[in-house]
């Protein structure tokens, strides 16, 4: 139902920067990454059933799967909401197209997370994506609320349908310093996790459809001359 395919084999992006401590190879992460999450083709509204604060009066609205039904505080309705963390353990030296240039460096003097590009090839989600938090963290972690997890950026919401073309994800600087420590490590496994929490109130479309997004990071080694 959902998959998040992250960081696969390095392409050699052919660029050179040279000072006179080091040499610094930059590099894009190709094909594309991608992440897509599907919801059914479930239609209709939500509805109207008053909770008061019973969450077990919601037995009885129909919730698809990756969904549960569960009485909003605000509204005091029942609602469908769904909180996802899909992730994906990732090895660079396990990739065949791993550059050489690191790998046979005896010393990386420092990793640098230049650009990380998003965008949507579809989008047919009956409700407006909420904003989706991309994180990384060592290889045992596969919860974002672990402390461990370092927020590297957020996807702005995007309305029901929308697409977006090739975007920079804002990244945090913590984020940029935490995923440079991992990809320097290259020969330690780490996970990439997203986190993607969706709340339907009463009246609005049922989720439905499925959203297919891609991300593109850009990372520099430092490699020492």
């Amino acid at each position: 139902m959902r998959r998040l395919l992250w960081l696969v084999p390095l392409l050699f992006a052919g660029c050179f920067l040279v000072n006179s401590n080091e040499v610094k190879i930059t590099y894009d992460v190709m094909p594309p990454q991608e992440f897509a999450q599907d919801f059914g083709n479930t239609g209709g509204n939500v509805p109207t059933v008053p909770c008061n604060g019973n969450a077990a009066l919601c037995a009885a609205v129909p919730a698809p799967a990756g969904t549960m039904a569960e009485c909003d505080a605000t509204s005091r309705d029942c609602a469908l909401s769904a909180d996802l963390t899909p992730y994906q353990t990732v090895n660079l030296s396990q990739q065949s197209s791993f550059p050489s240039q690191v790998a046979n460096s005896s010393v990386i003097s420092d990793v640098t997370i230049n650009n990380v590009f998003y965008w949507t090839q579809s989008n047919t989600l009956s409700f407006a994506t909420p904003p989706i938090d991309i994180y990384v963290a060592p290889s045992s972690v596969t919860s974002t609320s672990d402390p461990s997890a370092t927020l590297l950026g957020t996807m702005p919401s995007m309305p029901a349908g929308q697409l977006t073309a090739k975007t920079t994800l804002p990244l945090t600087d913590a984020g940029k310093s935490a995923l440079g420590t991992l990809a320097k490590n290259y020969k330690t496994p780490f996970n990439v996790l997203a986190h993607i929490h969706v709340t339907v109130t009463a009246g609005q479309p049922v989720p439905s459809g499925k959203i297919d997004m891609f991300l593109e990071p850009e990372i520099a080694f430092g490699i020492p001359l």
